[in-house]
């Protein structure tokens, strides 16, 4: 749009210094030539050509020149008003188009990470909690159960039973959760070792209260304590795997979301990238100029 208007105004400029160097009527000179007196003729109305108006001396007025340059004017105006119109136009629609890329990027961002929240965290959560339910139903069959009188021994086994069922109902709870139940392998060294743990504990607080607090002892240490052991093992590992498999996820997000925000960055700067290039080819095209007119004026000297 720059680099044709002024094309078009240096083509005006060059116009107009060749009609100056053309005469527009008889000098002096020629009118006291006998070549002049010698061909003239009376002006009348009647011989006046269609066009030309009769002056009040009798001479012969030339027609006034129509207003062009003005008119050229003002159809460049308006077509650069009407290029400024399309511009906008543009400017909004795309404007509109990436407000809905980045509203739909923002609502799969939210839906991936919302995903990711809920996988991991009440997982990690039922984990800490299984934890504690482990330690504190290991910790029931300890000395509070075995080395508890007669009289107490009744409420000993009663809380042992207790922790135990608690453990039992949180791990079966956890097993259940959609995460888990995606992921075989995490099960697969969970689910036996906490039932392995039950069951010896179970029949430990069996013994005790059958006053049977020797083998009691002796199978909590042989049996119980290693498989207490593994378990928490098994508990652990799982909540490795699901810190692992998260921090993954969160990378492999994190790095699509960086380059959709590169794609949304280089979209939106569009305008800019379009005004540059403009005003380097317009840059261009007027050192071509200069080199140009700077050679004819060389080539016109003496």
């Amino acid at each position: 749009m720059v680099v044709g208007r002024l094309a078009h105004r240096l083509e005006l400029l060059s116009r107009f210094g060749r009609a100056r160097k053309c005469p527009d009527a008889l000098t002096k000179k020629q009118l006291d030539s006998g070549a002049a007196k010698t061909h003239y003729t009376p002006v009348t109305p009647d011989n006046v050509a269609p066009g030309l108006q009769l002056g009040s001396t009798g001479g012969v007025s030339r027609p006034i020149p129509m207003a062009k340059p003005a008119s050229i004017g003002v159809h460049d105006q308006s077509a650069t008003l009407r290029q400024l119109k399309v511009l906008v136009v543009v400017l909004v629609l795309s404007n509109i188009g990436l407000g809905i890329f980045g509203f739909f990027l923002l609502r799969a961002v939210d839906r991936r990470y919302s995903e990711l929240i809920g996988n991991s965290i009440p997982v990690l959560s039922d984990l800490q909690m299984l934890t504690a339910k482990a330690v504190e139903a290991m910790r029931s069959t300890g000395p509070d159960l075995l080395d508890a009188t007669a009289a107490h021994r009744g409420g000993a086994v009663a809380r042992a039973q207790l922790a135990l069922g608690a453990d039992r109902t949180t791990r079966q709870e956890l097993s259940t959760a959609p995460w888990m139940s995606r992921r075989g392998e995490a099960r697969a060294d969970f689910l036996p070792a906490g039932e392995a743990f039950t069951r010896i504990a179970t029949e430990i607080v069996g013994l005790t209260s059958a006053n049977k607090i020797g083998p009691a002892a002796e199978r909590r240490e042989r049996e119980l304590r290693p498989a207490y052991d593994r378990y928490l093992a098994a508990t652990t590992k799982v909540a490795d795997v699901l810190e692992a498999e998260s921090l993954s996820a969160n990378k492999d997000f994190s790095a699509r979301t960086g380059s959709l925000s590169t794609v949304m960055l280089g979209l939106g700067s569009w305008p800019v990238v379009i005004l540059v290039g403009l005003l380097l080819l317009t840059a261009i095209f007027v050192v071509v100029l200069m080199v140009l007119f700077r050679g004819r004026e060389m080539s016109d000297m003496p």
